[in-house]
């Protein structure tokens, strides 16, 4: 074989290695998500050398504000690590008349305080600033709705905990420990400044990326929490971002050769369940809970799954008299729809969202831990 062909072949060679050790998380989440078992790449994630490959994308994510560890158009991120076990083959989904969709209506103000609307987002996009993904120039003007007083939504602060929920008040003595999948994770290093720089309190964080509660067999989060809290008695208040990962089929328990089918009665009442064993996991530790729940998705079915599993989330947390942020609200146009900008303190557009219509920006982060802290020794 010529040398010139060799060299060719070897460029190649080292091109496709160079993608697969940048793009592994990304294979990984495809891999999972078509397949439900680990790639065979999984097997190379005890090498340090390996794994460095996706933290340097990760890091020139953030450098580049491109969007870093998930900058996949996945609708719903699966597992970087290897599953314990071989879940079973995935079922459709359920078509569009599946009970869940009409048992709980999605409401554009569930959860608002009574008397309150969408419109509590004052300042409005003239008809230039054209699509979330493509904003306009930082020139754009942008207008306040002439009927209602400027507010400033990035501000706008927590809402008083309701009669017979105890308050957050920690000590400089109290940890904090926070959970979730990979938008936890990402979120997590903003709160821990937070926490410090405030209260001057610890805290932990135990994001795990692809995880979520319908498929334990990936990752345990109720046995794991367990173990975590008995590790650090110290921690009185746990920090929850879960659900992202969930809307799909799960696997049945009592049957595990088949299939729960999302959104069913038996769906629900699973999920409604493994929401429970966070709860008393956490209460049977001494430990309250702040569960932040999933955001907004741009794509339109995926968000209105996500929106269905907040309500459960809500639900549960709200009957335990635990403390819930809801996230739909801060990050939406006036009409209640999924934006990926909103405006600063001057009126310009900020993104908030990641390309992949998934995953907070570092902006959108640091609005949410100023949310997530008014909580906190209110």
């Amino acid at each position: 074989m010529p040398i010139r062909s060799l060299k060719i072949l070897a460029t190649l060679a080292s091109s496709l290695v160079l993608a697969l050790w940048l793009m592994q998380h990304n294979i990984e989440q495809y891999w999972q998500q078509t397949y439900y078992r680990q790639s065979p790449l999984a097997a190379l994630q005890n090498n340090a050398l390996w794994r460095s490959g996706d933290a340097l994308k990760q890091e020139l994510g953030r450098l580049l504000g491109a969007g870093g560890h998930h900058a996949a158009s996945i609708p719903v991120p699966v597992a970087t690590a290897a599953a314990k076990t071989v879940a079973p083959a995935p079922q459709p989904a359920p078509a569009d008349d599946t009970p869940w969709q009409h048992r709980h209506p999605i409401a554009a103000n569930t959860y608002l305080p009574a008397g309150q609307d969408w419109t509590h987002n004052t300042i409005q996009r003239v008809p230039r600033f054209n699509s979330d993904d493509n904003p306009a120039s930082d020139s754009t003007a942008l207008t306040l709705d002439p009927d209602i007083p400027p507010e400033d939504t990035t501000g706008d602060t927590a809402e008083p905990a309701p009669a017979g929920k105890t308050p957050i008040r920690l000590g400089e003595g109290d940890r904090v420990l926070l959970i979730g999948d990979s938008m936890m994770q990402s979120l997590a290093p903003h709160i821990q400044r937070e926490l410090l720089a405030r209260h001057h309190i610890k805290s932990i964080n135990r994001g795990k990326p692809s995880s979520g509660l319908r498929f334990p067999d990936y990752y345990n989060w109720p046995e794991n929490l367990a173990t975590l809290l008995d590790e650090n008695p110290d921690v009185r208040l746990i920090v929850v971002m879960l659900g992202a990962n969930d809307p799909q089929n799960t696997p049945n328990p009592a049957a595990p050769a088949e299939n729960l089918h999302f959104g069913t009665p038996e769906w629900e009442a699973y999920y409604r369940g493994e929401i429970r064993k966070i709860l008393q996991t956490a209460a049977a530790r001494g430990a309250q809970t702040l569960w932040i729940g999933p955001p907004l998705m741009k794509a339109p079915k995926y968000s209105k799954k996500i929106t269905y599993l907040d309500q459960l989330i809500a639900e549960e947390v709200e009957n335990a008299q635990q403390h819930y942020q809801n996230t739909n609200r801060l990050f939406a146009k006036a009409d209640g729809s999924y934006t990926a900008f909103l405006p600063d303190e001057r009126g310009k557009p900020v993104a908030v969202r990641k390309g992949d219509g998934i995953h907070f920006t570092g902006p959108g982060e640091k609005i949410l831990t100023q949310r997530i802290l008014e909580h906190i020794n209110p």
